[in-house]
């Protein structure tokens, strides 16, 4: 399924994917208002009301769209959700007390938004709508609390692994894999982070397939991308990370490690070719650049 957008430009988040979830990680929007205003008591009743019909809600209530909706309707109602409930506008607005609860609804939206944005995944939730089972109050809170839980072990991860702390990292991760076995950005962390454990010239090639399955299941998850990238490079796989690299620089323009390796890549496909590099390719059409 589709990664979420970010807010300012279709997610996450990550970069949390570079430094973003994808997960995961959506930029707080901008906007005035601030605690010192008072506390915003008509949205602290709506978010409230969300929460504690989190579960019973289908994905189509939750993003506020009809079943018929389109990808660009799903989009632009997603990043509506996220605006509307980013737990830092809440606290803004002096609604800091609710901060676990609207990560919460995020999530809960994310997942809405990542299901119905991908037309297999839709057509199954579709066909269960009818069949759906009730859940009781109990279910529902446990099943946030593993949501929630999940995603701080990934975070935890991601900081551990920018601190070269690569055991607690795999721990933090593959934590996160247990209680979210689904998430494919869960599953790159662990994978890339087993690479990383491994002596430099170790094979890598096992965790390839694998990897390649779960950075496929969020397509627009920033890291989840370079990931994969890194560990096709590391596989030897030079072309085909390449193919990634390409990804998110398309998604992401700004994303300065994968518009390095795709320069680097078109020079040396320029020296083979005898040619120049100076303007042509993705890179410089990204950029603007143009053949001198």
């Amino acid at each position: 399924p589709a990664s979420p957008p970010a807010p300012s430009d279709p997610p996450p988040a990550a970069s949390a994917a570079s430094d973003r979830p994808e997960g995961g990680t959506v930029e707080a929007p901008g906007g005035g208002g601030g605690a010192d205003a008072g506390p915003d008591r008509e949205l602290e009743r709506e978010l409230l009301d969300v929460y504690q019909h989190l579960e019973e809600r289908t994905y189509y209530e939750l993003l506020g769209v009809g079943r018929d909706a389109t990808p660009d309707a799903l989009k632009a109602a997603y990043l509506e959700r996220v605006k509307r409930c980013h737990p830092d506008r809440a606290v803004r607005l002096g609604l800091a007390e609710h901060r676990e609860k609207l990560e919460a609804i995020l999530l809960r939206v994310r997942e809405a938004f990542e299901t119905l944005s991908d037309p297999a995944a839709r057509a199954k939730y579709d066909k269960g709508l009818e069949g759906a089972v009730e859940t009781t109050p109990e279910q529902v809170g446990a099943m946030v609390d593993q949501a929630l839980a999940a995603e701080r072990a990934y975070q935890v991860a991601v900081m551990l692994e920018r601190q070269h702390r690569l055991d607690e990292a795999q721990r933090q991760a593959d934590e996160a894999l247990r209680l979210q076995p689904e998430q494919g950005e869960f599953a790159c962390m662990s994978l890339w982070l087993q690479a990383c454990r491994r002596p430099a010239r170790a094979s890598v090639a096992d965790l390839v397939p694998k990897m390649v399955e779960a950075a496929a299941r969020v397509p627009g998850h920033e890291r989840a991308q370079m990931q994969a990238a890194r560990l096709l490079q590391r596989a030897g796989r030079a072309n085909e990370a390449l193919e990634y690299f390409h990804r998110v620089l398309r998604r992401n323009p700004q994303n300065v490690e994968a518009a390095r390796e795709v320069r680097l890549a078109e020079i040396r496909q320029a020296k083979q070719q005898g040619g120049s590099s100076s303007g042509g390719g993705l890179f410089g059409r990204l950029f603007g650049k143009k053949d001198q």
